[in-house]
């Protein structure tokens, strides 16, 4: 009994590790291949039958929605208004005036419900034409713009910063400065159209009365560890966002660089429960717009102390035209900032600015 529970203990281990480092992996994918990836899942025909499955009782996956507004719309040429409530979607050159006339019979409330975030939009193409009283090959056309939006949103949101040679960050998001308040609106369409839920009581209950064979069973596993993945990206990025936001409003909110604080990887790791190598990797290569209107990448909401000194230090030099003695800079950093160092390391700071 000790040996088998030893056995079952060590495949456990191995199996967390392996999980590990494939989340690392995928926070580490690009947005096309993020993309691409969901397009997978949410095209396989088990995941559509545990989504809309004729029995209700085994529906086990549902979608909970972002809010709309948590959407960047698309900013081209070619507009596609709905004059009813006003509301517009930015298409771009990516569609001719022959397909924004089909979206725009279509209507908003269609248009949203079935092919941008409701639930709906998982349904087959088929059933999409049935309820909007559209050719089907016209849903298909629909269909393929709105991925190829989601695919290409980094063009219409390009990056300006260089992460190495021929390539650029991927901006993730802008932050806004609402009345004072900072909000978080997200560049990917994918990114809003929600998480899965899934319903684990209802799946056990299902095996128990061998409603699925076994093999079905394990396919049936695989794909929720895959939606599982999807969700922990997803809440991942909305938690650095949230930790960024939280961390450095004072400079958000002012764009004075001399009002950021001290922050590391290892500090946001440990307050979003991942790990440090997950953080890195998420943090790579993506940017956000703040609120001024300047592109900042991730890391840089991450300085050290020393960096945060020299820009303060910096900025009183240069403000007040004054060159006051180490043990000045000392008090001020620490009456005026928070920021307690010694003399050594002010004198550190000023000789390397």
């Amino acid at each position: 009994m000790k040996i088998k529970l030893k056995q079952s203990t060590g495949s456990k281990l191995k199996q967390n590790i392996y999980e590990k480092m494939r989340f690392s992996a995928f926070m580490k994918s690009d947005e096309k291949e993020f993309v691409d990836f969901i397009n997978k899942v949410e095209n396989d025909p088990l995941f559509k039958k545990l989504c809309f499955s004729k029995d209700r009782d085994q529906r086990i996956i549902s979608l909970k929605k972002f809010h709309r507004n948590n959407y960047l719309s698309y900013s081209n040429e070619l507009k596609i208004n709905f004059e009813k409530d006003g509301t517009f979607y930015d298409i771009g050159s990516l569609i001719n005036n022959k397909a924004a006339a089909k979206i725009q019979k279509l209507g908003l409330k269609n248009f949203e419900k079935y092919f941008l975030f409701d639930e709906d939009r998982l349904l087959s193409d088929r059933e999409i034409s049935r309820k909007c009283k559209i050719p089907e090959p016209d849903v298909k056309e629909i269909k393929g713009l709105v991925d190829e939006l989601s695919v290409r949103s980094e063009f219409y949101f390009p990056s300006n910063i260089t992460v190495s040679p021929g390539i650029n960050s991927y901006k993730i998001a802008v932050i806004d400065n609402i009345s004072g308040k900072l909000r978080t609106i997200f560049c990917s369409l994918k990114f809003v159209q929600g998480t899965y839920v899934i319903n684990y009581s209802k799946l056990e209950s299902l095996k128990k009365q061998s409603v699925f064979s076994i093999i079905e069973y394990k396919k049936i596993t695989e794909l929720l560890k895959d939606l599982e993945l999807i969700n922990k990206r997803k809440s991942t990025i909305q938690k650095i966002l949230d930790f960024i936001i939280e961390k450095q409003e004072d400079y958000l909110v002012s764009g004075n660089g001399s009002k950021l604080k001290p922050c590391t990887q290892r500090e946001l790791a440990h307050e979003i429960n991942i790990d440090e190598s997950v953080v890195s990797r998420a943090v790579y290569g993506r940017s956000i717009q703040i609120p001024d209107g300047s592109e900042r990448p991730l890391n840089f909401f991450f300085p050290s102390r020393i960096d945060v000194c020299k820009n303060i230090l910096r900025n009183i030099m240069t403000d007040n035209k004054i060159d006051c003695s180490d043990k000045t800079f000392c008090h001020i950093l620490r009456d005026e900032y928070g920021i307690n160092i010694s003399r050594r390391t002010v004198s550190y700071c000023r000789k390397h600015m």
